[in-house]
């Protein structure tokens, strides 16, 4: 192996002289392989370009005859002018902010159960947390993946990727098969090992480094031909533009490498086909030219018999050079065990036996296109309509002005001009317009209540939530997709976490309160072991028309079982455009007031009942203990819950005969006064209290029983 001391010149011509003939063998190799790649994937290519130059806003291009591959901006004859209604790219953002809607930072799940491994778990998953926020920035990477799903080639891959170059320097560390050793005590072991098989251990002054989550579009991935299963990948690659110097940083052996002189692009790095516009109207802006930057290709064998974990070769500049000698392992590996390449594929919508899958502005061009046209001709109409007066040659002293009401003078012994009021376009023409919109909805699976508009005739919080459930049916596999690739790149990420963060990577998480605090984690912890939780469900709609039929719908179901809800809680409602939480209830108080009743008499204790104590809610919570008590068999329980029911009706009766004798209504004579007396008399009452004679009866009945032991769930000890 060389060392640190050798110039980069020394390395690549040491490297050149040692490479060995079946590696020249497999540069050949993989050069045809990515020559047949690409001849594959340029069948996609000019859908690409049109998604791209239709989300962007150019949406009247189109391709010149059948060979050659450019979009073009056709001319239109001398006085006509384009009319364009973007009703794309609504849908576009419509299905972004639906899948940005859902949770892709997901939860890391460990295979023991105890306190030590629960408080581990916790670390793990909230120091992956910070490394989402702070590190390879994953609400970034996600949005950039929903773009290129939604409106760009369909097919996206994120790569998880361990930047050598970036972070704060470190000391030298070993290096095993050209990848660092940052664990202090593996380190030891190693350079132990390899004394006493009297080896030399690489030794690099390395960069802390960082993890890296590079999101990919359809220009920048390769494919074998004719296998659609990502699983069943021989082989898999991928290419991306390098500025010549970053890469002489990373590979010593670019140092000579020639740059790609002819390598062009629209937004699309990559690709030496992408951006192939030309708009006749301004020939003057052509493709953008990269300069100084050079093509580069990692090539990844997966594992087989010659290679049992792998091989990464890595290719670049003009002629496909090797840059670094082959690795004979692939740099990630799965929980269990598995080697893999870092490359994680997200795919729309899937397209049968076909690797390459389809983006959800696709399904939308060819109504857009309709579309403009439509608009453009009605356009033209109105204004080729228009009111006109047609006069003799000379006949008139001066050309009309075309003001309201103007007055046109001719000539004495002409014949007076004629108006003509023109026409206008006919209402079926709007008709096919709102066809076409409809076609829209249809061809994209949005429809209106995911576009935040409300349907006609919808006035329920529930009727949008089912309406937007059945919206999301369509969406559903999607996000299923994207939760399951999302899961892998999350297993990946963890690798690269326990290889590359030490035992000492410092950390700012948040804590109660929101206060950050700095913790020291300790990565080499991790357990090998491990599984990725997906959440499940579908969304509810998130539009203002839905919280606002929702704040409408919780205020009318307030007032409708006699509990209203504060009149400043549906002000703050609306103006946050939200409902907000729910204010404690009274009928809640009252609830857990009940139950405790309930802990009282099954301890054998007589409760009071007050006046104010709702019936309704403190008989159904009481009615719940007896049955418990009865299946217990507990009938002194039973009884004395009896007892505390028919006094709760005794007080609501006083309740209701007071309020009618204040209102003036007539009352039968003498009942308020034996009612009183009654709960005069009852032991344990509230005020004006005892129980109704009928339930003396049962009640003596129950308390003469032998009274069984008591059950568990039963006994006033365990409710302490």
């Amino acid at each position: 192996m060389s060392s640190l001391m050798d110039t980069p010149e020394a390395v690549q011509d040491s490297y050149t002289r040692r490479m060995e003939p079946e590696t020249r063998n497999d540069i050949q190799k993989w050069r045809e392989r990515l020559d047949d790649a690409r001849a594959d994937r340029r069948r996609k290519e000019p859908t690409w370009q049109q998604n791209a130059a239709f989300a962007g806003g150019k949406q009247w291009l189109e391709y010149i005859g059948r060979t050659e591959r450019k979009l073009v901006l056709p001319k239109l004859p001398e006085g006509r002018e384009r009319q364009t209604v973007d009703a794309i790219s609504q849908y576009i953002w419509t299905a972004i902010g639906e899948l940005m809607a859902d949770e892709f930072l997901l939860e890391l799940l460990f295979r023991k159960n105890d306190v030590v491994t629960e408080a581990l778990a916790d670390q793990i998953n909230a120091a992956y947390s910070w490394g989402w926020d702070n590190e390879w920035n994953g609400e970034r990477a996600v949005q950039q993946l929903l773009q290129q799903l939604v409106a760009g080639t369909g097919t996206a891959a994120i790569v998880n990727r361990f930047d050598p170059t970036r972070g704060e320097f470190l000391a030298s560390v070993p290096h095993i098969n050209g990848q660092p050793i940052f664990d202090p005590a593996e380190q030891r072991n190693v350079v132990a090992q390899a004394q006493a098989a009297g080896q030399t251990i690489e030794f690099k002054d390395v960069k802390r480094g960082r993890i890296e989550w590079d999101v990919l579009s359809g220009w920048n991935l390769l494919a074998p031909p004719g296998i659609s299963d990502p699983e069943k990948f021989p082989w898999e690659a991928t290419v991306s533009a390098m500025h010549i110097e970053e890469a002489q940083a990373i590979w010593p052996a670019a140092r000579n490498i020639e740059v790609d002189t002819q390598m062009t692009g629209l937004d699309l790095l990559g690709a030496q086909e992408a951006g192939n516009f030309v708009n006749p109207e301004h020939p003057e802006r052509q493709t953008r030219q990269m300069r100084e930057h050079i093509l580069v290709w990692h090539c990844y064998d997966r594992p087989c018999g010659k290679y049992p974990s792998g091989r990464v070769m890595v290719l670049g500049g003009a002629g496909q050079k090797l840059l670094a000698e082959p690795t004979m392992e692939l740099p990630i590996k799965g929980p269990m065990g598995e080697y893999r390449s870092g490359i994680n594929y997200f795919q729309y919508w899937t397209v049968p036996d076909q690797f390459w899958g389809r983006a959800l502005v696709e399904a939308g061009l060819g109504i857009q296109r309709i579309l403009n046209k439509r608009r453009t001709q009605v356009s033209e109409i109105i204004d080729r309509g228009l009111p006109k007066i047609f006069a003799e040659e000379d006949s008139l002293t001066k050309v009309p002005e075309g003001r309201p009401l103007e007055l046109i003078y001719y000539q004495q012994g002409k014949s007076p001009p004629q108006s003509d009021g023109g026409i206008s376009p006919g209402s079926w023409m709007y008709e096919d317009m709102n066809v076409l919109l409809g076609d829209m909805q249809r061809a994209m699976g949005i429809r209106d209540v995911s576009l935040g508009e409300n349907p006609v005739g919808v006035k329920t919080y529930s009727q949008l939530a089912l309406l937007h459930e059945n919206d999301q049916t369509k969406v559903r596999p999607v996000i299923s997709r994207i939760r399951e690739s999302m899961a892998r790149a999350t297993e990946n990420t963890l690798y690269q976490i326990r290889q590359y963060w030490g035992p000492d990577k410092q950390l700012m998480i948040a804590g109660e309160g929101h206060i950050l605090q700095a913790s020291t984690f300790n990565a080499s912890r991790i357990p090998d072991f491990f599984q990725v939780r997906i959440p499940r469900g579908a969304g509810s709609p998130r539009s203002g028309a839905a919280e606002l039929t929702k704040i409408d719908q919780l205020w009318n179901a307030s007032l409708s079982i006699g509990q209203p809800l504060p009149i400043t809680w549906l002000s703050e409602s609306i103006e946050a455009g939200k409902a907000l939480a729910i204010p404690k209830q009274v009928a809640i108080e009252q609830i857990e007031k009940a139950q405790w009743e309930n802990i009282l008499m099954i301890r054998g204790e007589q409760v009071p009942v007050a006046y104010y104590d709702p019936i309704q809610i403190h008989i159904e919570q009481h009615r719940q203990a007896q049955i418990q008590a009865e299946l217990s068999k507990r009938m002194d329980i039973v009884a004395l819950i009896e007892q505390h029911v028919q006094e709760h009706i005794r007080v609501q009766t006083l309740n209701e005969l007071q309020a009618m004798q204040a209102q003036g209504a007539p009352v039968p004579e003498g009942q308020i006064a034996e009612l009183e007396d009654q709960g005069a008399t009852s032991p344990g009452a509230g005020p004006g209290g005892s129980s109704a004679p009928a339930s003396a009866a049962l009640i003596n009945d129950q308390l003469s029983r032998e009274p069984m032991p008591p059950a568990d769930p039963l006994n006033p000890e365990n409710l302490e």
